[in-house]
């Protein structure tokens, strides 16, 4: 039994689970990429990861992979969300990247080193946003200070 297991663990992705991590790959792109309209992504790459943050557009990557120009929209979820439903969004989508398919990816297709550079900073800046939004809210709500005297409804 373990063994066959063993197997079917080496095997390599299917076409499906390709196609699958570059929607996947897309989606980050996009979700982050609209994340820097709020928040300064490459002063933060550059204090956690000492990484230049490069944007990359959805568009020159889905070239890379072969994917028609056209079809993009279908493929990236385009909503509009809040800077930290946001991050929430990135974090789970770079969570179901898996760090090998994207570098296995990257080879398949001949996809330059520069540009596999800039989409792990992305991966990166996915994982980390969460803990630095998390702890900003925390800031914004302990500088604000809620009485809770008996008093406040009369001010309504």
């Amino acid at each position: 039994m373990s063994e066959n297991n063993k197997s079917k663990k080496k095997k390599l992705p299917s076409f499906e689970e390709y196609a699958e991590a570059i929607a996947k790959i897309l989606n980050l792109i996009y979700a982050v990429n609209q994340l820097s309209e709020y928040y300064n992504l490459n002063q933060i790459s550059m204090q956690y990861f000492n990484e230049q943050f490069t944007p990359v557009s959805p568009q020159k990557v889905a070239n890379y992979f072969g994917v028609q120009y056209s079809k993009i929209p279908s493929l990236v979820q385009q909503t509009q969300y809040n800077p930290v439903a946001l991050v929430t969004k990135v974090n789970q989508i770079a969570e179901q990247i898996q760090p090998d398919v994207l570098n296995s990816l990257a080879s398949m297709y001949g996809v330059e080193p520069e540009l596999v550079k800039s989409l792990q900073v992305y991966l990166q800046l996915a994982q980390v946003l969460p803990k630095l939004v998390s702890s900003q809210s925390v800031q914004v709500t302990t500088n604000t200070q809620y009485t809770a005297s008996p008093n406040v409804l009369e001010n309504y």
